[in-house]
């Protein structure tokens, strides 16, 4: 029975973690091809020849990177909504293989092992990531919504969504960075590892 019961676990990890991976590349696929399109918008890629680069064209084209902006916009939202619902809803923190239900016991069980700052600087990085996304999503429903035919928004509201869009393009990159830094960091500090639903020990 016990056997079942493992076998059953770890058929299930196995499966959080194939999921895990096919969220992550959605979500990082989707980003850079929302950078690469959203810089279309501006006549960068004509004014640096990338135009003329074989098979490059198009990116000169505003409506068609537009189109490619949308289109990723929406796998974005997709695949940040289901790694809300599907890992934070069933995970957790995870430390030392122990399910923890809170932030203080998960930073104190990290830290006895000498990784706290590495813990709290992860944490940080991961909330400035998730608030920038949710910006870079309600700005650009904003922006959507403005393109859309017989709709006026106020001139100040486009303002302020056109800014903040702008603002946290600019900190999503800098916060993944700082991300990947200090996950680079505490590697070579060794264990905890940092995963998707928290930390777990090697």
């Amino acid at each position: 029975m016990k056997g079942k019961f493992k076998e059953r676990a770890g058929t299930s990890t196995a499966h959080r973690s194939r999921t895990g991976m096919m969220v992550r590349a959605l979500l990082v696929v989707s980003v850079l091809l929302l950078y690469f399109s959203g810089l279309g918008q501006m006549p960068i890629y004509q004014r640096y020849y990338i135009t003329s680069i074989p098979g490059f064209t198009w990116t000169g084209d505003y409506f068609a990177t537009l189109r490619l902006h949308y289109i990723f916009a929406a796998v974005l939202i997709f695949a940040y909504v289901f790694h809300l619902v599907y890992h934070w809803g069933r995970d957790g923190f995870f430390v030392a293989g122990k399910k923890v239900d809170n932030y203080r016991e998960a930073r104190n069980e990290a830290g006895g092992k000498g990784q706290e700052r590495f813990f709290t600087l992860l944490r940080l990085s991961q909330v400035l990531i998730h608030v920038n996304i949710l910006l870079l999503i309600a700005s650009g429903i904003v922006k959507v919504i403005k393109n859309l035919p017989a709709v006026d928004l106020p001139y100040a509201l486009l303002v302020m969504s056109t800014a903040l869009h702008n603002l946290a393009t600019l900190l999503l990159l800098v916060s993944c960075a700082a991300y990947f830094l200090i996950r680079l960091l505490q590697r070579r500090n060794a264990s905890p590892v940092w995963s998707d639903s928290g930390v777990s020990m090697k």
